[in-house]
């Protein structure tokens, strides 16, 4: 898939999110056995790396929300252990809830969404990405508010 068809797929896919009024999304950071790295998967849409996650469904906790993208991205149940933190990511016009997560055993299988899965070094993300990956690794009970761009 060509970059430029790659970037308007996602462009109308923005658009549909936006339209649908959905504005409400969760997480999971799910840290390798050393704690030092997370697990990321990458699109098939648009290529990027990101965690695993998705929309709240209507009559959803955000809980069961983290619980069942990482079981439909991942194949593979997570156990959800906090909520690690609340973010407005501003060209997107949403919250994100962030949870610290671990994977169940078994082996993961990911979805059609999705071409790879890594772990990587916080400080490889993208700047977004390391603030809420640094605040779920950091394992205090504190949930910041943050605006990021």
């Amino acid at each position: 898939m060509s970059d430029r068809y790659r970037g308007a797929l996602f462009g109308l896919y923005q658009m549909l999110v936006r339209a649908s009024g959905r504005n409400l999304g969760v997480s999971a950071i799910i840290p390798d056995a050393s704690g030092r790295q997370v697990l990321v998967v990458r699109s098939r849409l648009h290529g990027s790396w990101g965690f695993p996650g998705g929309g709240v469904k209507r009559g959803e906790s955000i809980a069961d929300a983290v619980a069942r993208e990482c079981r439909e991205e991942l194949g593979v149940d997570v156990t959800v252990e906090y909520l690690s933190g609340i973010y407005y990511i501003q060209h997107l016009d949403s919250h994100t809830l962030v949870f610290r997560c671990s994977l169940s055993d078994g082996p993961i299988v990911l979805s059609v969404e999705h071409s790879e899965v890594r772990y990587i070094g916080v400080d490889a993300l993208p700047p977004g990405e390391q603030v809420r990956a640094r605040d779920a690794l950091d394992g205090s009970s504190r949930v910041p508010l943050r605006t990021l761009p």
